[in-house]
């Protein structure tokens, strides 16, 4: 089952992902959010209806047993673990492209605009900062199955997360650097 939203409350989650199994099969639930999920827990209704789902928020990042996280959030003691993604080893810690952009800005730093760091991303080669001495740099093209748009939105992901940002002042304004390097 496949979540493209976060569920508002615990709850829901584990009422929505049981249906998976119950015809008695291995299931697998996954689900997908993005620190926009965070922007909406200020317009989640009531105080009570925020509360649920800032506590569902609060399972999603890797932090020990996501099934012990959840069923103690519902004031439930936790059997041994059946194997969630973290017990067994299978959580995604990145986002895909997440290492490679953050390595191409590391090596780059002050560099590149959003922009032009998503098409040397990319490999696209018809930009005009885009040159043979820049198609050499170590990670050009690193997300060569990304196109122009999502390579700028993992880039976007990238700075509202706090892992690279945009330089605000002068020689370097909207250049990308990693977070906490250099002036702002």
């Amino acid at each position: 089952m496949i979540h493209r939203d976060v569920p508002g409350s615990v709850e829901a989650y584990l009422q929505e992902s049981g249906r998976g199994g119950r015809d008695g099969a291995p299931a697998e639930a996954v689900l997908l959010w993005s620190s926009e999920d965070l922007a909406r827990l200020d317009q989640s209704g009531s105080p009570g209806a925020r509360a649920r789902f800032a506590a569902m928020l609060d399972c999603l990042p890797p932090g020990g047993c996501r099934r012990s996280r959840l069923l103690a959030l519902l004031g439930r003691d936790p059997p041994n673990c059946s194997g969630c993604d973290i017990c067994d080893g299978a959580a995604v810690l990145q986002a895909p492209g997440e290492a490679e952009t953050v390595d191409f800005i590391s090596r780059n730093r002050r560099r590149f605009t959003g922009e032009e760091a998503a098409l040397a991303l990319s490999g696209l080669r018809d930009f005009r900062t885009i040159t043979r001495e820049l198609q050499g740099l170590r990670g050009f093209g690193a997300l060569r199955g990304f196109d122009e748009k999502d390579a700028a939105e993992a880039l976007g992901e990238l700075v509202r997360r706090g892992r690279i940002r945009r330089l605000r002042r002068f020689p370097w304004k909207g250049r990308l650097t990693l977070s906490g390097e250099g002036p702002p």
